[in-house]
């Protein structure tokens, strides 16, 4: 048995009850890279660079296709969402037709956790990110640095949950950008939070004292690779029952939606290998903010308000100017990102071409990345999209 065999054979069994499959628990360990060429795509890996020194990393799968696509990950998450199901993954399925498929990876989380001048371990800083720096500031540049490597005059772009709510922030606020996307597919769309069940409205409520907290504690980054929170859930939630039962069954489906038909316990150890991913304390207070005013706004300074918008209160984002073209797919089991709050994003968007609802009752906020079917319930609605809906 081979050095490489060995370790395996060491992690799978010496550790954690055999229950499932090796394989399985194998995948929650290995890095994007990893991952990416364990399917058959070696990731082509890139550093770009936004204006206010931030250093994203973005994953490519390189394609024939003429126009590139860009998979934007949401909270807490990163670009190996996009693959975590292995061949049943979007961004594997996409690159098996031959798309062009860039994914990419904002500020803060494991894979952008880098800055010219500020080190994210010393420099609280380099953790004053919310919405407006995703969108304007990581967003743009991510899909300047695609058009300019691929010579392409547009790009598709896939987003899921806040990984949409980057582009409504880009749109409003550069509306020059509108004309880059020929169109944004957004899975479990988020803009407004204020129709929300108890779970997620109790933490809406309380968000501002739990900041005040991790403050007190000097708390910036929130379960990064590197600290005691990420690697107490790595310890527990990697379990494949109990850990299952403690954090998907207690903790995160509770907020999302129940459903354990499409993520299983067998499932547990690949995403909480891979998730969660790393985020900043202020943007979790951004959404709080937004909740409580239940109007989709820029970050609230309180009294330096007229310092950074030039009056008391910040204002709304304009969605009237979001342009690009977008299909919103929603999920009727989606506790994040509810129906009603999905039908006024709609409502506020000037150039929505299609709102679908998947026919199954159950999909939830993750099921649309990690469902076990979602390529036999969402894949044919995505791939008819792009096919479709070509400048």
């Amino acid at each position: 048995m081979g050095v490489f065999k060995t370790e395996v054979f060491f992690l799978c069994y010496a550790f954690l009850p055999v229950v499932v499959p090796c394989d399985t628990r194998t995948n929650g360990r290995l890095s994007f890279q990893e991952l990416a060429t364990k399917y058959g795509h070696p990731p082509q890996e890139y550093q770009v660079n936004t204006e206010d020194g931030y250093i994203l990393t973005l994953h490519r799968f390189p394609g024939s296709r003429d126009i590139p696509i860009l998979l934007q990950h949401g909270t807490l998450d990163s670009s190996a969402t996009w693959i975590l199901r292995g061949n049943d993954s979007l961004g594997i399925s996409l690159a098996n037709a031959k798309y062009d498929v860039w994914m990419s990876n904002l500020r803060g989380n494991r894979y952008s956790r880098k800055h010219k001048y500020l080190n994210p371990d010393k420099d609280a800083a380099f953790w004053d990110i919310d919405l407006d720096h995703f969108g304007i500031y990581d967003l743009s540049a991510i899909i300047d640095f695609i058009l300019q490597v691929t010579g392409a005059k547009k790009l598709n772009a896939i987003g899921h949950s806040a990984g949409n709510t980057v582009f409504y922030v880009l749109g409003s606020n550069r509306p020059q950008y509108n004309s880059k996307i020929n169109v944004l597919i957004a899975l479990a769309p988020i803009a407004y939070f204020h129709n929300h069940h108890k779970p997620v409205a109790w933490l809406g409520k309380n968000a501002e004292i739990i900041n005040n907290i991790l403050l007190a504690f000097n708390i910036h980054e929130l379960f990064g690779e590197t600290i005691l929170q990420q690697k107490l859930v790595k310890l527990i939630c990697s379990q494949p029952h109990i850990g299952y039962e403690i954090c998907m069954n207690s903790l995160l489906f509770p907020l999302v939606g129940f459903d354990n038909q499409e993520i299983g316990s067998e499932f547990n150890p690949i995403i909480f290998g891979h998730f969660p991913a790393g985020f900043p304390r202020k943007t979790l207070l951004h959404y709080s903010q937004i909740f409580k005013r239940k109007s989709f706004g820029p970050f609230d300074y309180g009294d330096d308000n007229v310092r950074y918008y030039n009056r008391t209160r910040p204002p709304s984002y304009n969605l009237s100017v979001v342009s690009m073209r977008i299909i919103l797919i929603a999920g009727e089991n989606d506790k994040l990102a509810p129906l009603k709050n999905v039908n006024r994003l709609r409502k506020n968007l000037p150039n929505v071409v299609k709102y679908i609802v998947p026919a199954q009752k159950r999909f939830n906020h993750l099921d649309f990345t990690w469902g076990e079917h979602t390529k036999l319930i969402l894949f044919p609605i995505i791939f008819d999209a792009l096919e479709n809906n070509n400048y």
